[in-house]
């Protein structure tokens, strides 16, 4: 098992690691720089296990930590990379942060976050949910991604109105999508009710 540990340094995360070490965890510290030298003392203390110690240098206080996906920019989901023997593996942090504190993901869910703030990955605003409940905690935020707030729509909230009035005249389908460089699928859809609902 693997845990990240934040102030590793500090009063908790020092008397803590001993106890990750014990259970013979790797374990991944979230260190600043200038804690390097105090970090590299309690490796003596902690004595056998500490190789399994891995240094991640930042500090939380630092404004987009990690390397940002999902779109990137303030609001995504934050994610480090994490080095052993020069093998890098990326990491979102908020799946690090319930991992290490609740337990691991149990099948058929994923990471809430409680406030709509997806790089707010304190435990306190972190969940293990269903999709379902995860959707519905973006209808309430009002964070759900959808028609133009999708980076890869091709359509607008004007054109689906204008390919809706042109169908209610006998516009054929396959026409609509030529005419709006979409596939027959996506004008169906949006007849189905099954995406632009909310125009």
């Amino acid at each position: 098992m693997e845990s990240f540990v934040t102030g590793a340094t500090g009063f908790i995360g020092r008397h803590l690691i001993p106890h990750l070490l014990a259970r013979g965890e790797r374990v991944h510290v979230l260190v600043r720089q200038s804690s390097l030298p105090r970090l590299e003392a309690l490796r003596e203390r902690w004595g056998d296990g500490a190789e399994r110690v891995h240094a991640v240098v930042g500090d939380l206080a630092e404004p987009r930590l990690g390397d940002l996906v999902l779109g990137g920019g303030i609001g995504a989901h934050v994610k480090v990379s994490l080095a052993v023997d020069a093998i890098v593996t990326q990491r979102q942090v908020h799946i690090l942060v319930l991992e290490a504190f609740v337990g691991l993901r149990p099948q058929g869910t994923e990471t809430r976050h409680l406030n709509g703030i997806p790089d707010d990955n304190r435990l306190v605003n972190l969940r293990w949910g269903t999709p379902t409940e995860n959707r519905a905690d973006t209808l309430l935020h009002g964070t759900l991604r959808r028609g133009t707030g999708k980076p890869n729509a091709k359509l607008t909230d004007a054109s689906v109105k204008d390919i809706r009035a042109a169908r209610a005249t006998g516009a054929a389908i396959n026409a609509l999508a030529r005419q709006y460089g979409v596939n027959r699928t996506t004008i169906q859809q949006l007849f189905d009710g099954r995406t632009w609902n909310h125009v």
